[in-house]
């Protein structure tokens, strides 16, 4: 893996080391505690550099074999963040609300982004035939669909894996991502239990220089990811084509045999 890792003076800088209050810390949080100060878990900012690679790693590794992530993030202050690098990385995105049943009622959802792209299309219609109240509100119900069903309308299938920003606010995404037994990558406060996810990156999931160090970090990963599947592919196609050629030319050297046998028998 190519994806560099911000050394700590850098990741300080971002307030990536600011946890939660004591009293508001999960206990399972300790481990990647450094200390208190004031009051405040500090994360130690080493086992993040530490785990962020491991999980940079992991990432690239799925991707390039087409795996599909599903970024999550509905804070206020991170959910475009989120939103940008999902988008960067052509992944499917949930930063508006976490819409119940995504994954353990994906047949409804589907339902809902049919609904969407029919609007889309009675609005792009030029020959339909509607009143301008008609179309007002018609416009009206097509912006809360795609509040709510844009970042997922092109995902055909559930995802391979769920990337979470905050598992504590999104705990229902990742209690169905349990369900449909998804492994789920998780920004990991220190209000959050670790053992929620399956890979934990240790950060501040509040501050919104924190997440946007560690999604454009994620965003090399998934690019280079997608680099190594193309690689892969144009290999395959390759090593088709070169199976192709071969088969052609042992049929051409048999057909010339053909002829040279039949040669030799009218000499004969």
């Amino acid at each position: 893996m190519s994806v560099k890792i911000p050394d700590l003076k850098e990741m300080f800088l971002t307030g990536m080391h600011f946890g939660h209050k004591k009293e508001r810390s999960h206990p399972r949080s300790k481990d990647y505690v450094f200390g208190l100060r004031d009051g405040v878990n500090v994360i130690d900012l080493g086992k993040t550099q530490d785990m962020l690679k491991s999980v940079l790693e992991f990432i690239t590794r799925e991707v390039s074999q087409g795996k599909v992530f599903l970024f999550v993030g509905t804070k206020k202050q991170i959910k475009d963040v989120v939103k940008e690098a999902a988008e960067k990385c052509d992944m499917p995105y949930a930063t508006h609300r976490w819409l119940g049943g995504t994954l353990t009622n994906f047949e409804t959802i589907k339902n809902g982004i049919r609904s969407l792209e029919s609007t889309e299309a009675k609005l792009a219609d030029p020959d339909a035939d509607m009143t301008k109240k008609e179309k007002t509100l018609l416009d009206k119900d097509l912006q809360k669909l795609k509040e709510t069903y844009q970042g997922i309308r092109n995902m055909k299938k559930l995802p391979d894996v769920m990337f979470i920003v905050d598992v504590v606010k999104e705990g229902s995404a990742v209690s169905e991502a349990k369900k449909k037994q998804i492994p789920v990558v998780g920004v990991c406060d220190t209000d959050a239990d670790p053992r929620l996810v399956d890979w934990v990156i240790p950060a501040n999931d509040d501050a919104k220089n924190s997440v946007d160090m560690i999604m454009k970090l994620v965003v090399e990963a998934v690019q280079e990811g997608k680099s190594a599947n193309r690689r892969s592919a144009d290999s395959g196609n390759n090593t088709k084509k070169s199976v192709v050629k071969e088969e052609q030319v042992l049929s051409e050297l048999d057909s010339v045999e053909e002829i040279k046998e039949e040669d030799d028998k009218e000499e004969k």
